[in-house]
């Protein structure tokens, strides 16, 4: 599996958060020079069916693949905190 779409996840009050990052490539060979932290929020319900809650990408640029992955999990962290 390509390392760039791995995610970082974690649990908070019962639902599931995912931390992503999309490349962004500024130069005309495509290199990637910066990332954007997106993610999404997720619940487990008692059948085992998830349900995918909200789906998001930040406008904001990381200079690192996994800082933009923490950011994702903490700006769903904080959506969840401030909706639900």
């Amino acid at each position: 599996m390509n390392p760039t779409f791995e995610q970082m996840t974690a649990e908070h009050r019962g639902f599931k958060l995912y931390g992503g990052c999309d490349p962004i490539s500024e130069t005309l060979l495509g290199r990637v020079t910066q990332w954007k932290p997106t993610g999404c929020i997720g619940f487990k319900h008692s059948n085992g069916v998830i349900s995918e809650l909200t789906r998001f990408r930040f406008p904001m640029l990381c200079d690192g693949e996994n800082v933009a992955k923490c950011f994702g999990v903490e700006i769903a962290r904080l959506i969840l905190d401030t909706s639900f």
